[in-house]
């Protein structure tokens, strides 16, 4: 597991309720010698980046697991969470009386979420 110390930027990869996997973006608290602490308080144990304890939803355990930024998955899935998040703010836009006028607000959220997965694929 990595020595993360505190103030320093993690993922927390865990189960989804409904299915799949997320990735939040955190900073560590503190670190003691045998957890880390992330902002809010949830905690870590340090030799195997489990979270301690786990939430519990219609008799399925939710996992969540510390990780690096730069890991792969928590890189893919940051990814996969941008274009999910275009996808959703593409839906809400209100075209009112002129159908073309979304297209700017379109293709600018299309650059942002498009530099942004590069930004991550260079971090790895």
């Amino acid at each position: 597991m990595a020595d993360w110390q505190a103030g320093d930027r993690v993922a927390v990869l865990s189960d989804a309720p409904y299915g799949g996997r997320r990735v939040d973006v955190t900073t560590v608290e503190r670190v003691t010698a045998t957890q880390v602490v992330l902002e809010g308080g949830h905690r870590f144990r340090r030799d195997t980046g489990r979270e301690v304890g786990s939430a519990r939803q219609g008799g399925y355990r939710l996992v969540a697991e510390l990780r690096n930024l730069d890991d792969p998955q928590v890189r893919q899935l940051r990814a996969e969470q941008a274009v999910n998040a275009l996808v959703r703010r593409i839906g809400n836009v209100h075209k009112g009386s002129d159908p073309a006028a979304p297209l700017d607000f379109i293709e600018a959220e299309t650059a942002r979420v498009r530099a942004h997965i590069e930004k991550l694929t260079e971090e790895g």
